[in-house]
C-alpha cells in the first residue's frame, strides 16, 4: 500500500489531485491511502505532534512559503518524497536543498504535464517503497532502507530489528510481530529464516558451518535441522533439493 500526504489549500485544485490519484490506484490495481490536509499549519502541526507517515506528499500554500514547509519536514527527519506545487519558478532552483523530487508550475503546465509527473512520482515511490520496511509499534515508526538491516531476533514476545545506516553505529528497533510473517514478507528480498527466532539478511553472513550461521559481528546462530538443506541451497543459490 502507498500512502500519500496532500496538503493542498486551493479546493479545487486539492480535489483535482485527490480524484487523478484515485483513477491511478483503479488503473494499476494498486491500494493507495490518501490524508489530507487543507493547510501548511494543519500539516506541520500533525506531522510535529505524532509519528507520521507517508511515501509521497504533495503541497500547495499561499499560508506558509512550500519551501519552509519542506525544510521543517526535512529537520523533523521525515523522509517521504516531496512534491511542490508552485507559482514562483525561482523557489524550483532553491527546491533542492530541500530535497524535493519534483516541482509542479501549476500556472505554467496544463493538467496532461501535471498529470505526467504525479504519475511518475508516484511509481518512482512504489518501486522505493520494496526497497524499505515500516516497523511501529503503539508510539513510535521506524523506517528501514532493507540493504540496512542485519538480522531480526525474536525474544520475550517482541522483534529487535539490528540495522545500521551509513556512516552509523548499529542500532536496533523493538516491535511487535512473529518471524514468521516477517519471513514470509522478507524472503524473496534476501533474507534467510534459519530457525523460529531469527531472520538474518544474506549480506551480513559471514560464514555458514553445518548448523549455524556466522554473522558479520561474530554472532553465531544455529540452523534448525529442518531448514538446513533450505539454507544451504539459499546460500548457493540453487533451488533446495
Amino acid at each position: 500500500m502507498l500512502k500519500v500526504a496532500i496538503c493542498i489549500e486551493q479546493e479545487p485544485l486539492r480535489e483535482k489531485y485527490i480524484n487523478y490519484i484515485r483513477n491511478l490506484e483503479k488503473e494499476h490495481q494498486s491500494t493507495v491511502e490518501i490524508e489530507v490536509f487543507k493547510s501548511g499549519k494543519q500539516l506541520l502541526f500533525e506531522w510535529a505532534s505524532k509519528e507520521n507517515y507517508a511515501d509521497i506528499i504533495f503541497i500547495e500554500t499561499d499560508e506558509i512559503d512550500e519551501l519552509q514547509i519542506a525544510h521543517s519536514l526535512r529537520e523533523q527527519d521525515v523522509d517521504a518524497s516531496i512534491v511542490l506545487l508552485l507559482k514562483d519558478v525561482t523557489k524550483a532552483v532553491a527546491a533542492f536543498d530541500a530535497r524535493v523530487l519534483r516541482c509542479i508550475m501549476i500556472d505554467e503546465m496544463d493538467w496532461s504535464e501535471q498529470r505526467h509527473i504525479i504519475k511518475t512520482a508516484i511509481q518512482k515511490c512504489e518501486a522505493k517503497k520494496h526497497q524499505h520496511i515500516v516497523l511501529k509499534t503503539r508510539d513510535e515508526t521506524c523506517k528501514i532502507s532493507l540493504k540496512d538491516i542485519q538480522y531480526f531476533e525474536m525474544a520475550d514476545h517482541k522483534i529487535t530489528a539490528y540495522y545500521q545506516r551509513r556512516g552509523e553505529e548499529t542500532q536496533a528497533f523493538v516491535f511487535g510481530g512473529s518471524i514468521g510473517q516477517l519471513a514470509h514478507l522478507l524472503g524473496d528480498k534476501g533474507f534467510l529464516n534459519p530457525n523460529r527466532s531469527y531472520l538474518v539478511a544474506k549480506a551480513y553472513i559471514k560464514e555458514l558451518t553445518k548448523d549455524k550461521l556466522i554473522l558479520h559481528n561474530d554472532s553465531e546462530i544455529s540452523i534448525s535441522k529442518a531448514r538446513r538443506n533450505e539454507i544451504k541451497s539459499e546460500i548457493a543459490g540453487r533451488s533446495p533439493q
